[in-house]
């Protein structure tokens, strides 16, 4: 009767530390859920909203996404995407965390077209930014670059002091 007592108490302690580890583990689990809402929560975050026009900077434009990428140099690098603009070319962009991003808009042929300026989402707020696609240039964004326009600016001085150059005439030293 005696060992079958001891065996009664054994199991009865291995069931005490069953239950023991299983509390300490569903504790575990129940705070870290929350911690990591919370965590997340600390964040803040903002809305942004508007339309979507084609290069005439009227006409909505249907099927498109405007993209937020963060700024270089800004903290995360996670992509937040509107839906397909409708046939209104309206689109909303909800609980992005507080920052600058660059926006970019998508079309339905899958031409990524950047804006030329950067876009800051306020914590608690809903920003509200326009976009239209940007006018193709004949020698892409060339031209707006500082070094294309030294470019410019250079070959049309070198280019004018071939000209004058070229236009002068033979004098004899003796005539100067």
């Amino acid at each position: 009767m005696i060992a079958g007592d001891e065996e009664e108490r054994m199991t009865h302690r291995k069931r005490i530390k069953n239950l023991t580890v299983w509390a300490v583990m569903t504790a575990f689990l129940g705070l870290a859920g929350p911690l990591s809402v919370v965590a997340q929560d600390d964040v803040p975050r903002g809305n942004l909203m508007g339309f979507v026009y084609e290069e005439d900077g009227k006409t909505p434009l249907e099927d498109a996404r405007v993209i937020l990428r963060k700024v270089k140099g800004e903290r995360g690098d996670k992509e937040y995407r509107s839906e397909e603009t409708p046939e209104t070319g309206d689109y909303r962009i909800d609980n992005v965390p507080a920052g600058r991003y660059r926006a970019l808009i998508l079309t339905e042929t899958d031409k990524l077209y950047p804006t030329l300026s950067a876009v800051n989402v306020v914590a608690d707020q809903t920003v509200v930014r326009s976009f239209h696609l940007a006018p193709r240039r004949p020698f892409g964004a060339f031209f707006i670059e500082p070094c294309g326009i030294a470019m410019i600016i250079a070959g049309t001085a070198l280019t004018v002091k071939i000209i004058k150059k070229g236009g002068e005439e033979e004098v004899s030293p003796t005539e100067r």
